[in-house]
């Protein structure tokens, strides 16, 4: 029997690995600096996932002092430059409830799909289908009678992918207007609907709304076309 050719470290093995590795959240370990830092720059697990999946690498791979592979990633998602460092490591470890922090709020607890981890860095974090359970928060938002806090509203707005400026020039609203919503939590209720609709068509699959404001927001044009219309027997229309 022959021994195991074991896999070659460098940057494309390694960055194609990190990619399998986030394609499920499953495989996803946060260790505690990292959700600390993920609170401090209101930043998402989608948000990282996304990175992961997507970015360019930023620092080569090396082997660090416990045999682990390591590589750093970077990427911009929602309008924000995140770098992810990355490694490799195993074994698991659980307990009864999690209070899950990693989307923005407050308020969520996991009763299940979850795995909390011992790494040589300490205690790290996996979550299933993380897709699946902002899905599931999301829907729950737009169904709420009560209008939406700031960091719901900012909740929302990172899982349409849009960054507070994108948003802000869609309404014609400056980008610190946007802001300002989500820090003190007074979103105008205009805002608060058109949000939930977008959310709304982006989960059904049928992004219409999406499309007609994107079309307006990128209609750079300094004078409107000339409008010409005719009358015919079945009633005016746009002339040919």
């Amino acid at each position: 029997m022959t021994n195991p050719v074991p896999f070659r470290l460098n940057d494309a093995n390694a960055l194609r690995l990190l990619r399998e590795i986030a394609a499920d959240s499953a495989r996803v370990v946060l260790l505690t600096h990292a959700k600390q830092r993920m609170r401090q720059r209101q930043i998402t697990l989608a948000q990282v996932l996304d990175v992961m999946r997507k970015g360019r690498m930023a620092e080569p791979a090396t082997v660090d002092i416990h045999g682990n592979w390591k590589l750093t990633v970077r990427g911009s998602s929602c309008g924000q430059e995140i770098s992810v460092a990355g490694v490799r490591d195993n074994g698991f470890w659980g307990r009864l409830m999690y209070h899950y922090t990693e989307g923005g709020l407050t308020n969520v607890w996991l009763s299940n799909g979850f795995r909390e981890e011992d790494t040589p860095y300490g205690k790290g974090l996996s979550i299933e289908d993380i897709e699946g359970l902002h899905r599931a928060i999301g829907m729950k938002l737009v169904k709420e009678r009560a209008q939406l806090t700031g960091a719901e509203f900012r909740f929302l707005r990172k899982e349409l992918g849009l960054s507070q400026a994108k948003l802000a020039h869609w309404w014609g609203y400056e980008a610190q207007s946007v802001a300002g919503w989500e820090k003190r939590g007074r979103v105008p209720r205009i805002a608060d609907r058109f949000i939930r609709a977008f959310y709304l068509e982006k989960v059904s699959g049928n992004p219409s709304v999406l499309e007609i404001v994107e079309r307006l927001a990128d209609a750079d044009r300094e004078d409107a076309p000339k409008l010409t219309f005719e009358e015919t027997p079945e009633g005016w229309r746009l002339a040919a």
